[in-house]
């Protein structure tokens, strides 16, 4: 975990989506509250005051850690298969994604925690703290909406696990039910209090999900599947697809327990959100998905449980995860190096255009800049290509990543906005790189 999470520190510092958040996002203009995430204004305006994206991480990974020991306990692991499901947790290659990107660093996996700590509360009625569970899982959804799949996802698992599938289902349906009626209730009130704006996001609903939709959604899901398993992933390393299918073999091999609807309903719950509705509320991400994780982390311990009674077949599986887990762990760290070096050579360039920009007859503090296009991956250093989406980025990617990292060195400039209109407009397309005159400056990504 300390190697995964090292890895991890470096890729959080230097990923160019933080100096987007934090020079530009950390302003706090409701945009969270306006996508119905009012929880994650609160923290990031009011309780950091900031970005701090170390002592998120931090506080992140322990929440990891903490849902991690919950669902072992839940789910009565013994002390080899709970360490097995903690290493699949906290060094999942998805891990790195879901720091990196978006101010997802202490909100998502909070959320997640959260949506634990509901689902134990109902699992083990324990008392007035039952009733608490709504209000836990509505604050989950009010930090990160998706907490809605973790929850279905945990509550598939848990009767792959042992618990009673009618028990199961009654639980599930009391705690969502008024949570979710709670968190829209709240959101939608918090939004009209702060006036933070329609949420853009209501325009992709479409209604209803048809049969024939459900049934292209699942032929997608198996797809998503098939390309997360095959070597090649963007994110995760070739072993993984070995190990989860040699799991799966011998899991499938067995009669009876597990029971197998639970664990198949579970492999599709991952993506719970985007089912009932035609047109996804949340946009697309790897960080989505990151319950995937649980779905694969519960198929190795069941195939280690089939290996019980022949101590070959358990140390073949025991070295295959070993393998796994140190491939997570090297594929987290390769992206740190990646990252840093992306880094080194996005801070040279935009050094570069600063003092181009600077040098310039017509430049003056304060003057207005357009920045257009994006890095062509042919002028990337060697070794440095996008491995996907949202991985491996630059900051040179788009213009807002660049107008961050620019005034991350000083440059002062304004919105193009305050431009004479059609001044700006006018120098496109930019022949070169920096085009300046006295009213506007106009950069170019695409030209460098």
């Amino acid at each position: 975990m300390i190697l995964a999470w090292s890895g991890a520190f470096v890729t959080v510092t230097w990923s160019p989506d933080n100096h987007q958040q934090v020079l530009e996002l950390g302003q706090c203009t409701t945009l969270w509250a306006q996508l119905g995430r009012p929880l994650m204004d609160l923290l990031y305006c009011h309780v950091f005051r900031g970005f701090q994206p170390q002592l998120q991480l931090l506080l992140g990974l322990f929440c990891l850690w903490g849902m991690g020991r919950l669902l072992g306990s839940l789910w009565q692991l013994n002390r080899a298969e709970s360490l097995l499901l903690l290493a699949w947790i906290t060094t999942f290659p998805f891990l790195v994604n879901v720091f990196g990107f978006e101010t997802g660093k202490f909100s998502i996996p909070l959320a997640y925690l959260l949506t634990t700590c509901a689902w134990l509360l109902v699992s083990r009625r324990s008392g007035w703290l039952f009733w608490c569970a709504p209000l836990l899982l509505a604050a989950a959804l009010s930090l990160y909406q998706t907490s809605l799949n973790l929850l279905v996802v945990v509550a598939m698992l848990s009767v792959v696990f042992g618990a009673r599938l009618l028990q199961t289902l009654s639980r599930l349906l009391w705690l969502a039910g008024p949570g979710v009626l709670l968190y829209g209730i709240t959101a939608e009130l918090m939004r009209w209090w702060l006036q933070a704006g329609y949420n853009t996001r209501y325009a992709a609903m479409g209604g209803p999900e048809t049969p024939l939709g459900f049934l292209r959604q699942l032929k997608d899901i198996a797809g998503h599947y098939k390309h997360l398993l095959l070597p090649g992933h963007a994110l995760l390393p070739p072993i993984t697809g070995v190990c989860v299918v040699a799991a799966a073999a011998l899991v499938l091999c067995r009669r009876g327990r597990p029971r197998l609807v639970p664990l198949a309903a579970a492999a599709v719950a991952v993506w719970t959100t985007d089912l009932p509705v035609a047109g996804s509320l949340l946009g697309t991400g790897y960080r989505h998905i990151y319950p995937v994780v649980l779905v694969f982390a519960a198929l190795c311990i069941l195939a280690l449980r089939q290996g019980r009674q022949q101590p070959r077949l358990t140390m073949g599986l025991a070295g295959l995860y070993a393998i796994t887990i140190a491939a997570f762990v090297i594929v987290d760290n390769s992206w740190a190096f990646d990252t840093h070096r992306l880094a080194v050579f996005d801070m040279a360039v935009a050094q570069r255009l600063a003092q181009t920009i600077e040098a310039s007859p017509h430049h003056s503090p304060g003057q207005p800049l357009l920045i257009t296009g994006a890095l062509r991956p042919a002028a990337r250093p060697p070794g440095l290509q996008p491995r996907g989406f949202d991985v491996l980025g630059s900051g040179l990617d788009n213009p807002g990543a660049a107008r961050a990292l620019l005034r991350s060195l000083g440059l002062q400039f304004s919105d193009p906005a305050s431009a004479p209109p059609g001044r700006c407009q006018a120098l496109l397309p930019a022949p070169r790189p920096v085009v300046t005159s006295p009213g506007c400056t106009v950069v170019d990504l695409s030209q460098l």
